[in-house]
């Protein structure tokens, strides 16, 4: 997720499409790779006590993008990257041990 609304509008400029209020099910595809996500449409519910409205599934919702590659989210926090890929390979990204960066595989 962008951290401001300029970094949307960059990523908009470059052609992505945001999904708001989605909400991931299964990535789908075969073992010869990805097809794309099977997600479920929401929307914003009734405010808590703590006066924060939270998202609740939309009944008939469910929609699939299709998606050549997948990079599951790694959160907040600095992640040793190139200890989740250890492998490259088809499909696979490699990375640099030390710096992280992406090279050819």
């Amino acid at each position: 997720m962008p951290g401001s609304a300029r970094e949307v509008g960059h990523a908009e400029e470059e052609g992505v499409v945001f999904e708001w209020l989605a909400a991931p099910r299964a990535v789908a595809g075969q073992a010869s790779g990805v097809s794309g996500v099977k997600a479920a449409r929401m929307r914003l519910g009734a405010p808590g006590p703590d006066g924060r409205q939270a998202p609740v599934e939309i009944e008939g919702g469910d929609f699939d993008l299709p998606a050549g590659l997948v990079i599951k989210a790694l959160g907040f926090d600095p992640e040793p990257v190139a200890a989740l890929f250890p492998r490259a390979g088809p499909r696979r990204l490699a990375l640099g041990a030390r710096s992280g960066l992406t090279c050819a595989a």
